[in-house]
Order: C-alpha cells, then sequence, then structure tokens
C-alpha cells in the first residue's frame, strides 16, 4: 500500500512540473512489466502496450491512450467510519507515458469501475464514449486542454456531485452525463454542440445557463430534470429542440429570447408552467410541445404562429392536450388551425374564441373537454372534423355539443355537419351543405334513411356510413349520393328530378297609392318569374323583369303606403374559397381534396356527368391538362404527404420539380 502512494506520488509531481521523463513500467507486486502486444481489441498503429497501477496503456507513434483499468489494481485510500472501513479508488494519470503524450481516455476505459477520483492531465484533448459510464465517480474537473467528451462517457454516474468542465469544451456527446448527481453545471462560452439527451435524467440540477455560442442542441438535453427551476437562453436561439425541458416539472416559468422562432415536439411537456404567453414572431409550435402541463391555467398563441401543431413524421399529442387546469386561452388572429388534439383533455376550459383566420378544426381538437359551454367559430370556419369534439366514442360528451344535439340531432355548423351521433330515423340533409365527412353515421343505431341533397358534393371516404347496413339512402340520379351509397353497398332509391321552373329568392317591394277608380303598382324581380298576390279586392300580375304593371279594381282599395314581404325564405351559404388544389374548399391541400378528384373522375369515367363548377375543376385539374383524372388526384395526395413531412413549398413550386 505505501508502496502505491509513493509511486502515485511520485507520478503526481511528474505531472505537475510538466516533465517529459519516459515512464518506469512498475507494478504493485513491485516488478517490471514487457511492453504486450495487443491482444484482443484492434491494434492498428499500437507499437506498444504498458500497465501501471491497474491502468493499461497503448502506445502509438505520437501519442498514447488510456484502454482499461483494474479495480483489484487500482490505488486507494481507506476512510474509517463508525462501523466499517471504506475504500477511496483514485488515479492519477501521467502527461506521457514511453515519451509520447497521453491525449485520449478511450472507449469504456473505467466503465462500471470502482474509481472515486481522477486526475486528468492537460495532454488529454478528448474523453471517448462511455470512458466513466456507471463508474463511482464523486467528482471531476476536466481539464482546459479537453475539447469533446464522448456519448455516455459519464452516463450513470450518480454519485458524481461536482463537475468542472474544459473552458475549451466544443462538444458535449450523446447523454455523456446522463442520470448524473451534480445540482449545477457551469457550460463554457464557446460550447458549439450538446447532442441528444446530454443531461437527461440529472434528477438533481437546478439551474442551467446556455451559452450563446452553442447553437446545435439536439433532443431531449435535459428530458426529466425534475428539480430543474431556472433556465436562462441565449439570445440567438432560433429552435427549442424537440423535448427539450420535457418532464422539467418544477420549472414554472421561462423567457424566450426574440430570436426564437420553433418550439419543438414535447419541448415542454409535462413542465410546471403555470401560464405562458408565446411571444410574437414564434411561427412554428409542435405536436405536444405543452402535453401534460397540468399547473397551466392560461395561454396565448401569437399571430405569428402559422404551423400551429406541426408535425415531421410522428405526431407526439396535442399542443396542449391535457393541460387540465388551462381556462383562458387567447388564439390570435392569423393562426389558420386548431390541431389534432390540441385542447384534448382541457376539462377546466369553459369557453373559446376562433379568430377569422381559422378555416379547420381537426380531429379530437376539443375532445374530453368537459367544460366547454360556448365556443365561438367563425363563418368562414368550414374543415370542421366530425371528431372534434368526441370524446371516448361519446362517453364524455362536452356541453356545447350536448346543447346543439338537443336543438337538432344533425348537428350543422357553417353548412358542415359536425356530429350526427344520436340521429335516428329518416335524416333530411338540407340543400347548402356540400360535405358528409368521415364518420358522418356510422354510429348511428335506428337510423333507417338519409336524404342527400343534389349539390352534396363530397362524401368520406372512411366510415361516412356503416358499410353494409340497411339505412337506405334517397338522392338523384347520377349524382355523388348514388355513387357513394353502392362504395358503401346501401339501398339507393332515386328522387324525383325537381321541376324546370326555378322558382327564385327575392323580395317583392308593393308600393300602392289609393285613387277612387286605380291603384298603379311597381314590382322588381332578379328575375323572369310569375307571382300572383291576393288581397281582398285587388289583383296583381307581374310579368318580366323590371317591369311596371297596371291592376283595375272594381273599387276603392286602401292600402299601407309601403309593404315588404318575402316570396321564399332562404338559407345563407358562406362561399366557398376554393383555390389551387384545393377543390373542397376548406382552406388547405390534403387527402380530402384527393378523395374529391379521385371521385369525380371515377363518376365520369362511368358515363356520369361532373357536378364540378368551373372554379372547382380549375381547382383540381392540378396538371393543367384540361380534364379532371387520376393523375390529378395523385399529383395532390403527392403534395399532401410532402407537406406532412415538413415540406413548405408551394404546390406549384413542388409540382415544377
Amino acid at each position: 500500500m505505501k508502496l502505491r502512494k509513493i509511486l502515485a506520488a511520485a507520478m503526481a509531481l511528474t505531472v505537475v512540473c510538466g516533465a517529459q521523463t519516459a515512464l518506469t513500467v512498475y507494478q504493485p507486486d513491485g516488478g517490471i512489466t514487457a511492453v504486450a502486444e495487443g491482444e484482443e481489441e484492434e491494434t492498428t498503429g499500437v507499437l506498444s502496450e504498458v500497465e501501471e497501477f491497474g491502468i493499461k496503456y497503448w502506445i502509438y507513434e505520437d501519442h498514447a491512450e488510456v484502454r482499461e483499468c483494474d479495480d483489484t489494481k487500482m490505488s486507494y485510500d481507506e476512510i474509517e467510519y463508525d462501523n466499517y472501513t471504506k475504500r477511496s479508488y483514485y488515479v492519477i494519470l501521467p502527461s506521457s507515458v514511453e515519451d509520447v503524450p497521453v491525449t485520449r481516455i478511450a472507449e469504456y476505459a473505467f466503465n462500471e469501475s470502482k474509481l472515486d477520483t481522477i486526475y486528468i492531465p492537460d495532454t488529454v484533448t478528448s474523453i471517448c464514449a462511455y470512458a466513466f459510464a456507471k463508474s463511482g465517480l464523486d467528482s471531476i474537473t476536466i481539464p482546459d486542454s479537453v475539447t469533446e467528451i464522448g456519448a455516455y462517457a459519464f452516463d450513470n454516474c450518480h454519485g458524481m456531485e461536482s463537475v468542472t468542465l474544459s473552458k475549451k469544451l466544443e462538444t458535449i456527446g450523446e447523454e455523456a452525463f446522463h442520470f448524473c448527481g451534480f445540482s449545477s453545471i457551469i457550460l463554457p462560452e464557446g460550447l458549439k454542440k450538446i447532442d441528444y439527451g446530454a443531461f437527461s435524467s440529472c434528477d438533481n440540477l437546478t439551474s442551467i445557463k446556455i451559452p450563446e455560442s452553442c447553437t446545435d442542441i439536439r433532443g431531449f438535453p435535459f428530458y426529466n430534470c425534475e428539480k430543474l427551476e431556472s433556465v436562462t437562453l441565449p439570445d440567438g436561439m432560433v429552435e427549442i429542440s424537440n423535448q427539450m425541458f420535457d418532464g422539467c416539472t418544477s420549472l414554472s416559468s421561462i423567457t424566450f429570447p426574440d430570436s426564437v422562432r420553433k418550439i419543438g415536439e414535447r419541448a415542454f411537456a409535462e413542465t410546471g408552467f403555470t401560464s405562458i404567453d408565446i411571444p410574437e414572431g414564434i411561427t412554428t409550435i409542435f405536436t405536444g410541445a405543452f402535453w401534460g402541463c397540468k399547473n397551466l391555467t392560461s395561454v396565448t398563441i401569437p399571430s405569428t404562429c402559422s404551423n400551429f401543431g406541426y408535425f415531421e413524421g410522428t405526431k407526439w399529442g396535442g399542443v396542449f392536450e391535457g393541460c387540465s387546469e388551462l381556462t383562458s386561452v387567447t388564439i390570435s388572429e392569423g393562426v389558420t388551425k386548431i390541431p389534432e388534439n390540441a385542447f384534448n383533455g382541457c376539462k377546466n376550459l369553459t369557453y373559446i374564441t376562433l379568430p377569422e383566420s381559422v378555416h379547420s378544426i381537426e380531429d379530437y381538437a376539443f375532445s374530453r373537454c368537459t367544460s366547454l359551454e360556448s365556443i365561438s367559430i367563425h363563418e368562414k370556419t368550414t374543415g370542421i372534423s366530425t371528431l372534434a369534439f368526441i370524446s371516448n366514442f361519446d362517453m364524455e360528451p362536452i356541453p356545447w355539443l350536448e346543447s346543439k344535439r338537443k336543438e337538432n340531432p344533425l348537428v350543422i355548423v357553417n353548412n358542415v355537419i359536425i356530429d350526427a351521433r344520436t340521429c335516428k330515423g329518416d335524416v333530411v340533409i338540407p340543400d347548402g351543405v356540400e360535405r358528409i365527412p368521415d364518420w358522418t353515421f356510422n354510429y348511428c343505431e335506428g337510423l333507417t334513411s338519409v336524404t342527400i341533397p343534389k349539390n352534396t358534393r363530397n362524401i368520406g371516404y372512411n366510415y361516412a356510413f356503416k358499410k353494409g347496413s340497411d339505412v337506405t339512402i334517397y338522392g338523384y340520379t347520377g349524382s355523388n349520393a348514388e355513387w357513394w351509397a353502392n362504395y358503401y353497398e346501401l339501398p339507393f332509391i332515386a328522387l324525383e328530378e325537381p321541376a324546370t321552373t326555378t322558382e327564385t329568392t327575392a323580395t317583392t317591394t308593393t308600393t300602392t297609392t289609393t285613387t277612387e277608380e286605380t291603384t298603379t303598382t311597381t314590382a322588381e324581380t332578379t328575375t323572369e318569374a310569375t307571382t300572383t298576390t291576393e288581397e281582398t279586392t285587388t289583383e296583381a300580375t307581374t310579368t318580366e323583369t323590371t317591369t311596371e304593371a297596371t291592376t283595375t279594381a272594381s273599387e276603392t282599395t286602401t292600402a299601407p303606403e309601403t309593404t315588404t314581404e318575402p316570396v321564399t325564405a332562404t338559407v345563407t351559404t358562406p362561399a366557398k374559397e376554393v383555390s389551387f388544389g384545393d377543390p373542397t374548399g376548406d382552406g388547405k391541400i390534403d387527402a380530402t381534396d384527393a378523395t374529391f378528384t379521385l371521385v369525380e373522375y371515377a363518376k365520369m369515367s362511368t358515363g356520369g356527368e361532373s357536378a364540378l363548377t368551373s372554379e372547382e375543376t380549375a381547382a383540381a385539374d392540378v396538371n393543367g391538362d384540361g380534364k379532371v383524372d387520376s393523375k390529378d388526384a395523385s399529383a395532390i395526395l403527392g403534395y399532401y404527404s410532402y407537406l406532412s413531412t415538413g415540406g413548405d413549398k408551394s404546390f406549384k413550386d413542388y409540382l415544377a420539380e
């Protein structure tokens, strides 16, 4: 034991003095180690191998590296406690071996060792993967010569309560300090990269400041740091990476630099936020960004957030899904959609107002919002999913939807069917409804028939009706209703075509002048029509557009000076704004547009007549060949797939490539 300490002290003196004396290779038993060739591992370029105090070194032409250790030969001190004696193992690495500098601590060099303390000389420039993983280290100082710490280098060193990083450190590898025990760490200015999970599950870490030089921060770097309370983000940071602070339950607030534009997937999931004001300038909030923030009560989404609920490949839950205490939501004008599961499970949300810019409400957006009594939806919002307000197969209906069902089981908003689950018997879809979405009638019990108007052009491909059921479809021959009835294997009964005479909605203004013998009436209409009105002994006949008509009465008739009476009641239909690639006019290009286009093509291919308007035809004919066919549908579907994987080009630019 004394010999080991003397040798260790001599080595330390050599290192401190900076001497480059060749190392005499002593063994703890007093013998001298012969130079050995590499045994099991790849030894290309290795000139020799030496061992000292249980530490094996590989010698190259211009450097040496630490390869492995043997706990049974490692130096130690004995520490006396009340009832037992503990050995504290330590290593003092030399600055050189065999006249070449020690520059590298190799993979697994001290992996799962009993090592408590190590001195690393300033000749070492890199600490490789798993170098100290699962070791007994309680503290470490990394010299300023080190520029890189490899993946998992200190993984699972939970007893390590103190770490000092190199001031010249540039890269911290994947999960390099995963599940370590320190409560604070200073990241040096000059650090460029923090790799995936670098400090994940450091459950004692309370604060972190990220330097401005660090521009490459990969996913979940501080995942599940449960005691993390204080975070300083650098000016110039553009993106909060995926799961950056996921599971940091003690983190109750954060200040976003003005430079931030994106908040990644689950970036703040299950944090302790009580309120958050997302600043203007942020354009993209990924799925699950604030998932499960159970203390969050209020949130503001800025007008610049054009990609609310964005995802790339995998959907990580709704942006605010499971925020059960959320009561106040402000959505600014400029936000274009309420994405899938956005507010799913926000059980204390009682009201919400959607701005005019919102054109769609996606699946389960407000599912399990069991206190939601009021929602203001602008008339331009027409892309509303039939699953937007449904919870757990309708086991937890939201109050707003329940009240709508009591008014009419066929719930229609802005001429869009958003719910029909409680419909029974015979259902007549009113004129003006152009679309029957997916899942509309699939779960209806006791439904016997559905009458579909001629202008309903788009019927959902996925479970709009229960396939093969005995629900009878009434519609017009050659219409979409007939085509879809065949698709869903439902009985179809053709309706009689309406009369050729067109009854036009108009308001007739009648001005009557009282005379002894003659009453002169002027009537204006907007199309050629015939209207007969009887009142006491007066008959008036209007024969053509914008004319004067004369009525002769046998007696003097007195009437109010001006009478305005509607001839036919109307339902106002918001104008459908179709655009290139969006023939359904719901404000987005997706699989629904592709299906719509393909169905029209299939119908025309079997001899049916197209029901498309000229605007819809132009929107669907994306390849510009003058016809709507499967090629157009394929192009639309391809573009939708491109958008779903993060593409941001316009449809026309996409087609041009």
